[in-house]
């Protein structure tokens, strides 16, 4: 048995592997939350049980479902009971505002609305009113005087197989599977209509460019929303690899420990964390400890797969690896083989530490539009590039335009965008070339480097144009630098708005005897000053002279989603932040500039 739409491939991995243990998520019990283990077989019966009840409701061919809720089984059950009798998911980021709720429900006219808790169903019930085509919410956790999903669920005694045979015999693999919601910088959001053809096609290439071992374990806590962490629980589960989902953040340092994880997806962001929390450890304690750490340090970030492995080399990555980095990888489980990453740059001495400690960091590139995967670098060394995005995924067709921007064809490419021709129009020619809006370049003819992002060029005063996304995935590889936006539009010089890594400056504060109680003191000081000056030149030396950082401004917190400056995607939302820090930028430049 094989799988030509996407709900079907629940019943491959029930035809192929039979996991005892497919999906995992946790539950309330009397002595707190516990794993609770589902096996393919029951997966799938949970699936039908969820379709019957769906066409109990009046879910007719091409209605829309949508989904507000944090990974949890109960998630992809219906992702998939949804689309196997023809329905169309529309997952919604739980953290978007109400006007965009209101917005989506009301574009797609969603028939039913499930949300995980009473503060999601508050927030949507309270919107209903003004939403005629909303027949019902659902919570998956009980909520006072609401119905919840359990309680529908409950009421079925046996499932109505042929109904639900009928309707799954009756998509077609050119049918909606799902609309997503760019989550966007600015502006309406766009619904990129994707087929059960665009994510067949995505999870066949990207299961064919990086082969994962069965019945191994992932950890799931990207949120399933996103394109990115959806596609790749399908791939996974193509692959009878167990989900266990993790519906926070606050516990998966314990969580890694009880699962131990083989696989895991990842922001660049979330890496960034983990890094800096074992430089936090590193850097305390006694002397020999830092001196330790700061060689092993050393040894990761010059590591390098294709270097020759000279006996002394090799000694002194086994010594590192037993004092420092076994310890790393034990913190996350200690049987991480792959990390998949995606949505943004990632810093390559990052790549190479997580590589020196034995956790493959592969690297990708896509877009919602483009079903996720483009490109994606391989577990073969001979097939992977540290610093790029790797080789274009089975399928696909990729080229770079004229002017940079990074084109891609192929069956993954999105049905369009819902609703929206004139949008569609726009992004895809006649030729079926998607326009990415990136702009990107090919290493050694082979490898894809994004470069930039078209309307995020500007042109400064002298009619130079800066492309800022480069620049600044340059400068944050200063160990001090957690994050750094470009700014300059119509100024005579490139300067920059940094956020530092307090943890690791307040280390450093800590061993001059500088003030390190707060950011505010840390950040006002002019040794810390000084210290961000010589990273900067530093670091400069290389860049071209009209692109040079000349001034910047430390900033004293971290931007975040739920202040609007970072997307779900933990993208920056380039006008806001420049609105918010606008005075902080006049400051990079003189009186009259």
């Amino acid at each position: 048995m094989s799988y030509r739409r996407a709900f079907e491939i629940l019943h491959y991995q029930v035809e192929h592997f039979a996991c005892d243990v497919a999906v995992a998520g946790k539950e309330a019990t009397d002595a707190g939350p516990a794993w609770r283990e589902y096996s393919s077989a029951e997966c799938a019966r949970i699936v039908d049980k969820y379709s019957h009840a769906l066409l109990e409701l009046d879910i007719q061919p091409g209605d829309a479902v949508a989904l507000i809720a944090a990974n949890c089984p109960e998630w992809l059950f219906l992702d998939i009971a949804v689309q196997q009798i023809g329905g169309v998911t529309v997952p919604i980021h739980a953290t978007v505002s109400d006007t965009d709720f209101a917005f989506i429900l009301g574009q797609t006219k969603a028939r039913l609305c499930f949300v995980r808790d009473r503060a999601l169903h508050e927030r949507v019930v309270k919107l209903k009113e003004d939403l005629p085509g909303l027949q019902a919410v659902y919570p998956f956790l009980p909520v006072d005087g609401a119905q919840s999903w359990e309680e529908v669920i409950g009421e079925i005694a046996d499932v109505n197989t042929e109904a639900v045979g009928k309707r799954k015999a009756n998509v077609s693999e050119a049918d909606l599977a799902t609309i997503i919601y760019t989550s966007g910088t600015t502006g309406t959001p766009k619904g990129a209509m994707l087929s059960h053809r665009n994510i067949v096609s995505n999870v066949d290439a990207i299961r064919q460019a990086i082969p994962l071992e069965p019945y191994g374990r992932s950890l799931s806590f990207l949120p399933l929303s996103h394109s990115l962490e959806r596609l790749v629980t399908y791939s996974l589960l193509a692959s009878g690899v167990a989900l266990f989902y993790l519906d926070s953040l606050d516990t998966i340092v314990a969580d890694m420990q009880t699962v131990r994880p083989d696989y895991f997806t990842a922001v660049p962001r979330l890496l960034e964390k983990q890094h800096e929390a074992l430089v936090a450890r590193g850097t305390s304690g006694g002397w020999l400890k830092r001196a330790v750490f700061a060689w092993a340090l050393r040894i990761g970030v010059a590591y390098d797969e294709h270097a020759p492995r000279t006996p002394w080399r090799s000694a002194g990555l086994w010594l590192a690896r037993r004092t420092v980095f076994d310890k790393w990888r034990g913190a996350v489980g200690g049987k991480v083989r792959l990390i998949m990453s995606g949505g943004a740059a990632l810093q390559p001495r990052l790549t190479r530490l997580f590589g020196a400690a034995r956790m493959v960091v592969i690297e990708g590139y896509g877009l919602t539009e483009t079903t996720t995967f483009v490109t994606v670098n391989r577990v073969n060394a001979s097939d992977r590039r540290v610093g790029t995005v790797g080789l274009p995924v089975p399928g696909v067709e990729l080229r770079i335009a004229d002017d940079g921007e990074i084109l891609v064809r192929g069956p993954n490419v999105m049905v369009g965008y819902y609703q929206r021709p004139d949008l569609t129009a726009e992004v895809i020619d006649d030729d079926g070339w998607f326009h990415t809006g990136d702009l990107g370049e090919l290493v050694d003819g082979r490898f894809l480097k994004i470069t930039g992002r078209k309307k995020d060029l500007f042109k400064l005063s002298g009619g130079e144009y800066v492309a800022p996304q480069w620049l600044e995935h340059r400068y944050v590889q200063s160990p001090y630098i957690e994050d750094l936006m470009i700014v300059g539009e119509g100024r005579k010089h490139v300067a920059a708005l940094i956020v530092p890594v307090f943890g690791v400056l307040a280390e450093w504060c800590e061993e001059r005897g500088l003030p390190h109680d707060t950011p505010e003191a840390m950040v006002a000081h002019p040794e810390v000053v000084a210290l961000f000056t010589a990273e900067i030149d530093s670091l400069s030396r290389d860049i071209n002279e009209v692109e040079q950082v000349k001034r910047f401004t430390l900033l004293a917190r971290e931007w975040s989603t739920d202040a609007g400056e970072l997307s779900v995607a933990l993208k920056k939302k380039r006008q806001v932040i420049r609105e918010k820090y606008r005075d902080e930028i006049d400051g990079c430049y003189e009186a009259g500039d």
